[in-house]
Parts: structure tokens; sequence; C-alpha cells
């Protein structure tokens, strides 16, 4: 089975070019950085969202899709649950979305809402990767 690489995503420029949309005050920093350098910088809460289209439109029904990235929080009790990525369909319905919730505990919501929690897997200024399969409804 090959795989095709549908997009990529940096902040080497030292800017947020590749977004699709932002709000509040994310924006690409230089203080704090795993590799490079920059990175992306989105304080937590609700009004700061970076939204970047990592899947084009159309009907891609069975096809699987595969995301991949580094968080670091600086505190793992924030004050209200933060959302780190939300997955959607082709069709712009959610498919999932990662939740870091106040305990620190990470929530893994499918829209079926039958969620999955894994307790504390988070440590508090380290570079965390976590890599996302699944396959489009």
């Amino acid at each position: 089975m090959a795989l095709t690489l549908n997009n990529l995503t940096g902040f080497e420029t030292g800017g947020l070019e590749e977004a699709q949309s932002t709000v509040g005050s994310p924006s690409a920093q230089s203080t704090v950085v795993r590799t490079g350098n920059y990175a992306l910088n989105c304080p937590s809460g609700a009004t700061n969202q970076y939204f970047w289209p990592i899947i084009g439109a159309g009907t891609d029904a069975g096809q699987k899709r595969i995301v991949s990235f580094h968080v670091r929080f600086s505190s793992l009790a924030p004050a209200t649950a933060a959302i780190i990525f939300i997955a959607n369909e082709p069709a712009g319905e959610r498919a999932f979305s990662l939740i870091l919730e106040t305990d620190g505990d990470l929530l893994l919501n499918p829209s079926s809402g039958l969620g999955t929690t894994v307790t504390n897997p988070f440590t508090v200024n380290t570079m965390h990767r976590i890599d996302i399969l699944w396959e489009e409804a």
C-alpha cells in the first residue's frame, strides 16, 4: 500500500502563512522549539485557535488519514478543557477531537460521543508527539 503526502505544515518562515484562519492571538515563536527555529504558540483558552486545511474537500469515504504533531504544555490544569485538535470529515462535520481536560487527562472525543480517556499522559514543559490514524466515514 502506498501513502500519499497530502499536506505538510511548519512554521519555519516565522509566520502563519499556511493558516486557513486564526482566532485570537496564535503566533510563530522562537523561544521554545523542538527542531528548527520556530514553533506555533497557541495560548490556552478557547479564543486562541489555529486552523489549517489538512484535508481537501470531496468524498473520501474509506480513505485513511494520518496526522502527527508535537505539543508542549506549561500547565496541565487548564481552567477549562482545552481542545488540542479537531478532525473534520470532508463534508465539514466533526469526526473527533482531542481535548486536554482540567485534570490533565487526554480525551479522544469522537462524534459518536463514546470517548476514550488517557490518564495524565503529558509532562509539563516536555515535547510530546501525537500520531493519529483514522478512516474517513
